[in-house]
């Protein structure tokens, strides 16, 4: 028996032993099934589909290459609709990417002459979970796939040089968590979301081409929380591109982005008896909006003038300035909400080519848009700016800040009803985790979370693999600074082993997903 043969003998029994195996480059299984834990390090030569079983982690260190043969030499008929030829890696058991800010961890194809073939993707299912830290992956057709499995977090990752959509997630996943990753989307869209699974995405640089559709895409029962993120030039000159888009019946919140140089910043379609919904903006949670043919959009699709469906649109405290249209409506108008009498909208709208908000809506009776206590600028002068509106808009009670700068509370002698104070509020923090202390933690830690409003709030814990080890529900609570200690036990009231656990907030629309390391 020779050399390598014996040391292959000897690690598979290893491997049999439940330790975790951790090989050279050259002694790498490169295709097939991987049944025992394993670490990868150095540069990895892919040939075929790999697929990491149920129960076994697969850990990748710092600095791997992975280089990927386009062709597959070993199609997994186990793996979903992946029978086509190229390399697919699947996670079924668990996938822990250990990149660091110097020394990523790239997924690349080693066909590196221009235009060659790409391999196809990296799929979470079937239970499957992953935490992928300081990667990148490129030359995939269709980047990374999330389906049915456990929790999913990636962090400051890249994604460039996919032939469509860098991110897709559906199915049913615990929760998915993408942060301080980066998206140079050649065709597709960034990131598309059709899961009823909280899905976080947050602090992420998301760019565009002309050839690209959109950052984020949300359609189905899609549940999203954009919060931080940087998403520009989806203007694919069809005027179809927009940095977020929802459609079908899923929803969205939308806090602090700065959404530019697209078609469409913000679209939100309601069609075929589905209404998407969305939250835009909150008190020192707004979003800026520039640059864009229309920032947000609000449209009903579909036969008839006045559909019966209609998307909502929640619109405070944005700063939309530089549009052609700041805001506009297609067929309904209804649900357009851009500030009310008693709760303005406190969003600056200036700056915009053709009009701050357009309402085409075909409705009888006519619909308005409500936009009432918003900021519309001042001209060079420092006047004041009254609102220019198309269709049927009740921009009343409109206001101007000092400095033209967004903020501030000065009445401005424009609006029908006359000028008013608008009274400044109480500040109000978003609903999100603010702390896991100690981290890492032996026996128990302190888990901090802000809520914005009076909410339901419960706090969950999940393993690496997906299972729910613990949950908290805390019936209503106030809006403010909270606290729960977990005690690292399960539900049962056992203690449970050292390893990475994942601590999940949702309270309303919002989901929050950090860390948390045991170590005993």
């Amino acid at each position: 028996m020779s050399t390598i043969k014996r040391i292959a003998s000897l690690l598979q029994v290893l491997g049999f032993l439940g330790c975790v195996v951790a090989l050279p480059s050259e002694l790498l299984a490169t295709s097939g099934d991987i049944s025992t834990n394993t670490t990868w390090s150095g540069t990895v030569n892919v040939t075929g589909d790999v697929r990491v079983l149920s129960g076994v982690t697969l850990t990748i260190v710092a600095g791997t290459q992975i280089s990927i043969n386009p062709a597959s030499s070993t199609d997994i008929s186990a793996i979903p609709a992946q029978m086509n030829g190229k390399v697919d890696i699947c996670i079924v058991g668990h996938l822990q990417v250990n990149g660091t800010c110097d020394s990523h961890v790239a997924f690349y194809s080693n066909d590196g002459s221009p235009g060659g073939d790409d391999w196809y993707q990296l799929v979470v299912s079937s239970n499957g979970s992953a935490a992928i830290n300081h990667a990148e992956l490129r030359n995939c057709e269709y980047g990374l796939a999330i389906s049915t499995g456990g929790v999913v977090s990636v962090s400051e990752s890249e994604f460039a040089d996919n032939d469509d959509d860098d991110i897709t997630i559906g199915g049913t996943p615990a929760s998915v968590s993408i942060s301080a990753c980066t998206f140079d989307v050649e065709e597709g869209a960034g990131i598309k979301v059709s899961t009823s699974a909280p899905v976080t995405i947050a602090g992420c640089t998301i760019a565009g081409t002309s050839s690209s559709s959109n950052g984020v895409e949300a359609s189905s029962s899609a549940v999203v929380d954009l919060r931080s993120n940087n998403i520009d030039g989806f203007d694919n000159g069809g005027n179809t591109g927009c940095g977020v888009f929802l459609q079908g019946n899923s929803s969205a919140s939308l806090y602090d982005n700065h959404i530019v140089g697209c078609d469409n910043g913000i679209r939100v379609v309601a069609g075929g008896g589905s209404q998407a919904s969305a939250l835009i903006g909150a008190e020192d949670d707004g979003n800026e909006i520039e640059s864009c043919a229309v920032g947000i959009s609000v449209e009903t699709t579909g036969p008839g003038s006045c559909p019966a469906y209609t998307p909502t649109a929640l619109i405070r405290y944005n700063w939309i300035h530089g549009n052609d249209i700041g805001i506009k409506t297609v067929k309904t108008a209804s649900g357009v909400d851009a500030g009310t009498n008693g709760d303005y909208g406190y969003n600056k709208i200036e700056g915009s080519t053709s009009y701050a908000i357009s309402n085409t809506s075909s409705c009888t009776p006519t619909q308005t848009v409500t936009a009432r206590g918003n900021n519309w600028g001042r001209d060079g002068s420092n006047n004041c700016i009254a609102a220019v509106t198309s269709g049927s808009v009740d921009a009343n009670e409109i206001w101007c800040p000092g400095s033209g700068e967004p903020g501030g509370c000065h009445s401005c002698p424009q609006g029908s009803s006359g000028a008013q104070e608008v009274p400044k509020r109480t500040r109000q923090n978003p609903t999100m985790l603010t702390s896991v202390a100690p981290n890492p933690f032996n026996p128990e830690t302190t888990i901090g979370f802000e809520l914005g409003a009076s909410l339901q709030p419960e706090i969950a814990i999940y393993n690496v693999t997906g299972q729910l080890v613990r949950i908290e529900r805390m019936g209503p609570q106030p809006a403010g600074h909270h606290t729960w200690v977990w005690d690292g036990r399960d539900r049962n009231g056992s203690s449970v082993g050292s390893g990475v656990y994942f601590v999940v907030l949702k309270a309303g629309v919002v989901t929050d997903v950090r860390k948390a390391v045991l170590l005993k």
